[in-house]
């Protein structure tokens, strides 16, 4: 039904859908969502395995290796946004990230808290996460 108000149309378009449209083509979304993701995690794991840890130089199992978000301002969790399936998101947040196996990320993570710690003992402020 056409509406000339801009409004409405955007209305009945929204009601169209939730009740009608996607009800219908349930299954055909939540498949193209799954090929997503899993084509987004394939990709992850590709990186993982075929990147070297940026400390230890060793590689790794992709389950071994994690990703060190140490650049700018951090989103959210990489694991989250591959659940998601938002790639642009996904990209974004990789870019402010350096891999790193576990033992070498866990000893990165201790050394910025004994490094806050001791700005914070001496009065200063503690240094946010692209200043570490």
């Amino acid at each position: 039904m056409p509406f000339k108000d801009r409004d409405q149309r955007l209305a009945y378009n929204q009601k169209y859908n939730k009740e009608i449209h996607y009800p219908k083509n349930r299954e055909k979304y939540l498949k193209k969502s799954k090929v997503s993701r899993d084509r987004l995690r394939r990709i992850i794991k590709e990186l993982k395995e075929e990147s070297p840890c940026t400390d230890c130089g060793k590689f790794f199992p992709y389950y071994i290796m994690d990703f060190d978000h140490v650049y700018g301002e951090k989103r959210t969790e990489i694991s989250r946004l591959l659940s998601m399936g938002y790639a642009e998101v996904l990209a974004s947040e990789l870019a402010k990230s350096e891999l790193a196996c576990c033992l070498c990320h866990r000893i990165r993570t201790h050394q910025r808290m004994l490094a806050a710690k001791q700005q914070v003992a001496a009065g200063q402020h503690a240094p946010t996460r692209a200043q570490a």
